[in-house]
């Protein structure tokens, strides 16, 4: 479930910069465990963008602001 979050919160950052695009390659490292009911928090960023592909990067955050991170993803996004 945290890898689908962090794919959004990345193709959403990439999607803002570019348009739309589709995922290529995903890496996520599993930094610590969020509790039931925590609130987690996107936050991507567009890293390079070419014109057909494009590095992102995001980091998820449990427990909202001030919260501890426990994922850190990056992507590679083709632009359509």
């Amino acid at each position: 479930m945290l890898t689908t979050v962090a794919d959004l919160t990345l193709g959403l950052a990439v999607k803002q910069r570019v348009g739309p695009a589709v995922t290529v390659d995903l890496h996520a490292r599993f930094l610590g465990p969020a509790a039931i009911g925590d609130w987690i928090e996107g936050r991507g960023r567009v890293d390079t963008a070419g014109q057909n592909v494009v590095h992102a990067s995001c980091v998820l955050v449990a427990g909202g602001e001030g919260g501890r991170e426990i994922v850190r993803a990056s992507g590679v996004y083709a632009a359509r």
